[in-house]
């Protein structure tokens, strides 16, 4: 399966099914946003580096996985290599395509300026 990517607003978009308009605002204020607020991000993982929500838009559940690193190493070696959020991605990309079951990755953002990191799975 091909990844297809674009700039806009100086973020990174990778997808394999073009996302909607909803999907794409919301991922945007999960990444965006330090404290999450919006009551429609329920919380299901939280950890220093990595926190999951749990969000419902339509009929489907989709989980928001939030990646922040705080470790100076981390930052340095994501200048010169894919975020974790692109490879967790790919790899479940490669997965599928090899019929093992993972979770389906829809769309993969990452702000270029801080270099956060997020991953959305249908």
């Amino acid at each position: 399966m091909k990844i297809k990517s674009y700039e806009s607003d100086n973020i990174d978009f990778y997808y394999n099914k073009a996302p909607s308009n909803k999907i794409i605002e919301m991922a945007k204020y999960c990444l965006e946003n330090i404290n999450i607020s919006n009551k429609s991000f329920e919380p299901v993982k939280m950890s220093s580096q990595r926190k999951v929500f749990k969000v419902n838009i339509g009929s489907e559940n989709y989980y928001f996985k939030k990646y922040s690193y705080r470790n100076l190493e981390k930052k340095i070696k994501n200048i010169f290599r894919k975020s974790s959020a692109y490879r967790a991605f790919k790899i479940s990309n490669e997965l599928i395509e090899k019929r093992i079951t993972v979770v389906k990755p829809y769309l993969q953002l990452n702000i270029n300026i801080v270099q956060l990191k997020l991953i959305v799975f249908l």
